[in-house]
């Protein structure tokens, strides 16, 4: 689903909302996102993130998935990145 159009309209796209029947919609980054999905993705958990950034974490994910790494179902994955590129952010491990 088209993630930016959704945000607009979400009746256009969903029937009935997914939270009546016990659903939730859910933001997948994958090399066929866009930078919206991106920023949805950090929105829904709370992650400032600016455009330039979002466009950094698809470069990297769309480049990782040429090389044979999938991220449509590695949320956690998708989300180290985005807490890598936050100013706060400190190593776990030097």
């Amino acid at each position: 689903m088209h993630v930016a159009a959704t945000r607009r309209w979400a009746e256009a796209y969903q029937h009935v909302m997914p939270e009546l029947v016990g659903n939730r919609t859910r933001v997948v980054v994958s090399e066929l996102s866009g930078r919206g999905n991106v920023l949805s993705f950090a929105e829904e958990r709370g992650v400032p993130l600016a455009e330039s950034v979002a466009r950094e974490v698809l470069a990297e994910i769309e480049r990782e998935e040429a090389e044979g790494y999938s991220f449509d179902r590695a949320e956690g994955s998708v989300a180290l990145r985005l807490e890598r590129r936050s100013p706060s952010y400190r190593a776990p491990f030097e």
